[in-house]
Formats: structure tokens, sequence, C-alpha cells
């Protein structure tokens, strides 16, 4: 017969590798004839070791030896059994028995007797829009699992989603309730009697749906080109040099100036506007006219009728190039090309605007007399807009000195004679 020291030497120093049906024998022995405390000597690591190891039928241990070892056993030893182990320990006691156990062994022997279980999570979709339904699986392995399955958003019971059962292993939730944003969504298995509690979770995005318009298409700034008749007539402007500083739209004024300027008020900066007076001449040509001096003396580029403005931001003056012949349109010939500035004078100039100006023909039915209007640039037709309240407007024209002319001609209204305005 052994003495229990023996037994305890046996124990601890049994090669686990080396168990049989005699060690077994004289293991059951010994756990029948030490006390609990005597085999918590052993140390926690062995007990784990040992009870893990060998496959020991508890059913021929007493169930109050196997209490008062349970009782007796360090803390950390019952959490560590294998599940098999602590199953048939489990069924060696009696319900009375079991119920003797303080709470914390007998806690932690049904936790240990349980098999682990693995939670997987999946949506569809994965990424969804606002209000739209999202559907949440939870599977739950092995499939041999029972219990519920509770669904949380960011650690929040989803609404209608707690406590949902376990079908052949899964459980579903369907909720149209995300917020925008992105969601940490998580399924929690509550577990069984026979099964560990486990989770999964997954990132789920939910969008706004929304979609912001495309940008609208660039409208590329429209110049007017006056009506033809054919055959077509290519007006070469003169040529100036370019600015050396920045101009963006070619008309011969710096950016600087022009960027906090919409002279027609069509909602474009007169640094990109083609046309800034909306007079329907481009801006770069308008631009080109040469310079008259102002009555003070002062010589501003692009000027035509020395009022001291660049006549591009002024809507009632407009300077463009007329061909230097009375036929511009029916025999233009090589005639050189001369500018020429049309602007609505007196009290009320500001507030005019001029388009459509153009050159014709002279009629060809002019008398041969000096004293018959003399039109060596033909006839030139405008559109001025007034205010509501003014009825007659005071015009100027400037032509080069070059341009031999013996007054201002104005058709009568029956066609038959000519007024000399000048």
């Amino acid at each position: 017969m052994y003495t229990n020291d023996e037994r305890l030497v046996n124990m601890a120093n049994l090669p686990l590798n080396q168990i049989n049906t005699q060690s077994m024998v004289l293991l059951l022995g010994a756990l029948n004839a030490l006390s609990g405390a005597e085999i918590a000597t052993l140390g926690s690591v062995r007990l784990v070791e040992l009870i893990n190891t060998v496959n020991l039928d508890f059913s021929l241990v007493p169930d109050d030896k196997i209490v008062d070892i349970l009782i007796n056993l360090p803390i950390d030893v019952i959490p560590q059994l294998q599940s098999a182990v602590a199953t048939r320990i489990i069924n060696a006691l009696s319900t009375e028995s079991l119920a003797t156990l303080p709470e914390n062994p007998r806690v932690a022997l049904i936790q240990a007797s349980k098999l682990a279980t693995v939670t997987t999570l999946t949506s569809v979709p994965n990424s969804s829009t606002y209000g739209s339904s999202i559907t949440f699986t939870a599977t739950v392995s092995p499939s041999a699992a029972t219990g519920t399955v509770d669904f949380k958003d960011n650690g929040i019971s989803l609404t209608g989603c707690s406590s949902q059962p376990l079908s052949g292993g899964s459980a579903t939730c369907a909720t149209a309730s995300l917020s925008v944003g992105v969601h940490t969504v998580t399924a929690a298995y509550g577990g069984d009697s026979h099964y560990l509690i486990s989770t999964g979770n997954l990132i789920q995005t939910v969008s706004s749906g929304y979609s912001p318009p495309p940008d609208p298409p660039i409208t590329p700034p429209i110049i007017v080109t006056p009506p033809v008749i054919e055959p077509p007539i290519v007006v070469t402007p003169p040529i100036i040099e370019t600015p050396t500083n920045f101009d963006s739209d070619n008309d011969g004024q710096d950016d600087a100036i022009e960027a906090g300027r919409d002279t027609d008020g069509d909602g474009v900066t007169d640094n990109l506007d083609a046309n800034d007076d909306n007079d329907g001449i481009d801006s770069v040509i308008e631009s080109q006219v040469p310079e008259r001096p102002s009555a003070d003396g002062q010589i501003i580029s692009g000027d035509g009728n020395g009022d001291g403005v660049t006549d591009t931001v002024q809507p009632n003056v407009t300077s463009l190039p007329f061909l230097h012949t009375d036929t511009a349109i029916s025999n233009p010939g090589d005639a050189p090309p001369v500018y020429v500035t049309l602007a609505a004078g007196g009290v009320n100039n500001n507030d005019v605007h001029l388009t459509n100006v153009t050159q014709e023909d002279a009629p060809p039915d002019l008398p041969d007399d000096p004293a018959a209007p003399q039109l060596p640039l033909g006839l030139i037709r405008f559109t001025a807009e007034l205010p509501p309240d003014i009825s007659t407007q005071d015009f100027e024209l400037f032509v080069p000195p070059e341009v031999a002319i013996n007054g201002y001609w104005k058709q009568t209204a029956g066609g038959s004679s000519w007024a000399n305005l000048a």
C-alpha cells in the first residue's frame, strides 16, 4: 500500500507519455485516498496536465470526493479543463452533489464543459444607401449550437434585432435604420448549455445616396460678328504687339484692372469677356483704335473719341475698322482699313447702348456735285438703345484725317434728299 505522500510523489512524477491502465488505477486510488487540499499541493500546472491527459472515469470517484477536490483546486485550474474532461466530471456528479458546489467552481466547471464557437457576420449589401434595407446574417459554428444572437450597432442593440433565434446555425436581422456613416456592427451569440458565447463583426458603410450634379459645361464667350453680304469680307485690323503684362482676353488691358469689373453686367468679369461692353465688337479689335487726345491732353490707350476712357468699357462708344472705300460690301478691292468711332454724346450718353454698328455701300445714285454728299466710307448703320424717357440723342462720329468728307449726311425719311448734320 502507498502512503499519501508516496501517492503525491507518484502523481508529481508520473510521465504523461507513459500513462497506461495500471497508472490510471493508481491515479484513481490516489484521488480516492487523498483529500482535495492534498491534491491541490501539486500546483495548477501539474493538475491541468494530469486531468487533461488522463482519460479518467470519474464515475469511480465518490461524489463527495469530487466535490472536495473541486473546492480545493486552484482558481485557475477549472477554466483550463478540456471540454470533454469537464463534461465527464459533471456527468459523474449527481444533481444534488453538483448543487452543493460553491458558485465559482460550479459556474467555472459548467463553462469549461462547453464547446467553443465561432461567429461570423455578413451583410447584403455591405455598402448601402440611407433608408435602404440591409440584411445581416450571423453564422455560428458548430451548427448544432442553439440559442440567440444579438445584433448591435456600435455596441447598441439594433431595433427589432436583439435575441434573434438560431436556426441551423444561423440567425438574420433586416434593418433600414442605420444612419449615414461608417458603422461597426456586431453579432453576439449568447451560448447555450453546451456551447460558449462568441462574437463576429463587420464594417457597414451607409452613404447618403446623393450624387452632386456634374459641373455645367463652360460656354466660351460668344463673339458677335456683324452681318455681311456675300461675298464675305475679312477685315484684318492693324497688328499691335502683345502686351507684356497679364491680359487674359488680349484686349490691351491688364487683368489687375479688369478682374474686378463687369462692364456689361453679363456675369463675366472684363478680363475674361471677349466683348466687355456688349456692343458686338470684339474687345481685342476695339482696343486697337488709334488714340485721340482728350480735352486736357491725356492720351489713353484704346480711346477713339478722346473722352479719356478706353472704348471697350463704354457701351455708348464703339470703335471698329471700316474699309476706306464707298463700296466696302459690293466691291472692297484692296481698300485699306481705317478706324472709325461712333459715340453717343450729350447728358444721357452713359445710359445709351450702341450695337450692330456696320459699314454699308454708299448709294449708287448720288449726284456728281461737290455740294452733294461725299461718302468715302459709305454708310454707317447702327442700333442705339435709349433710356425709356429719352426720345432724342446726340451722336458723334470720329474718322481719321486722311478720310476726306464734306459733312455728316443723313438721308431723309422719304429717301429723296440728304441732310448735312455737320
